[in-house]
């Protein structure tokens, strides 16, 4: 099962990485998903140092850069149940920096 999840969450980057950009749709899911980060729900404390979203036509990524893994896992666990509706399928990792911080990678089909 674990092997599977890996190639599956592998096809969904390489599906990200090759994917032309709808402009249109892009432009609108980033900033629909851009505004869910600003909801009420996320304190200062969890608030991204860093967010940079990027939608082509049917994917986006998130990257959230957070100051330590623990905000990281907070913040990915508020931002999923309040995107979770728009995104079909997701896969999400935090990596964490030899400074301590931490960055949440979202790759969802969102279309």
């Amino acid at each position: 099962m674990s092997e599977r999840v890996s190639a599956s969450n592998a096809a969904l980057i390489a599906r990200h990485r090759a994917e032309r950009v709808d402009p249109q749709w892009a432009a609108a899911t980033e900033a629909r998903l851009q505004e869910v980060a600003k909801m009420s729900g996320f304190d200062e404390q969890v608030t991204p140092a860093s967010l940079d979203i990027d939608c082509k036509a049917t994917t986006c990524k998130v990257d959230a850069g957070l100051a330590s893994r623990s905000l990281g896992e907070d913040w990915a666990m508020l931002y999923m149940s309040s995107v979770g509706s728009n995104m079909k399928r997701a896969y999400t990792s935090i990596v964490t920096e030899p400074d301590g911080t931490s960055h949440v990678v979202i790759y969802a089909i969102a279309r």
